[in-house]
């Protein structure tokens, strides 16, 4: 026997939520107010975040620029990199101020190129960046593009080469 339903099946396709939407207009336009207000906020916080970070990275750039011919005596190299390396810098500005002191790019101290005027720029950021940066054997590597061991010589090995190139200045 079929017993037919008395529920009314509504056949038009309006959800709850527009159903609400309509019988609640005003409520509705508060709330989307309140959510485009929002959204304005977020985008003007953002804004001021970026130009804050860039306004630093442009002072931290004077700084180094102004300070390059005084990083070029060799007896304050070792003492600005420290102030970069303590002051809580990245890989990365340990890297420009080790280009800026070398007089090297930053391309060239990543580069796989084996010259020898890249040896000490590149051992220098290796050593300073593991004894006073505290980062790791690989953290270093990743940064130079190299393997980890090359940069537990480099080191190993940077008071020797600081040495021999004093030595060398010394002697012309």
């Amino acid at each position: 026997m079929f017993i037919a339903s008395t529920k009314h099946v509504d056949a038009s396709p309006i959800t709850n939520s527009a159903i609400w939407k309509r019988q609640n207009k005003e409520q509705y336009a508060a709330i989307m107010e309140a959510r485009m207000q929002r959204e304005k906020e977020e985008k003007a916080e953002a804004a001021r975040i970026v130009a804050e970070e860039k306004r630093q990275r442009d002072i931290e750039k004077c700084v180094s620029m102004l300070r390059s011919e005084a990083l070029r005596d060799d007896r304050y190299i070792g003492k600005r990199i420290l102030e970069a390396v303590n002051a809580g810098y990245t890989l990365n500005s340990i890297g420009q101020r080790v280009c800026l002191v070398f007089g090297v790019t930053l391309e060239e101290l990543q580069s796989t190129s084996r010259l020898q005027r890249f040896i000490l720029p590149r051992a220098c950021f290796s050593f300073y960046a593991k004894t006073e940066g505290k980062r790791s054997y690989t953290q270093i590597a990743r940064y130079l593009k190299r393997d980890h061991t090359t940069i537990m010589h480099a080191v190993k090995r940077y008071p020797s080469l600081r040495n021999e190139a004093k030595a060398k200045r010394a002697k012309s």
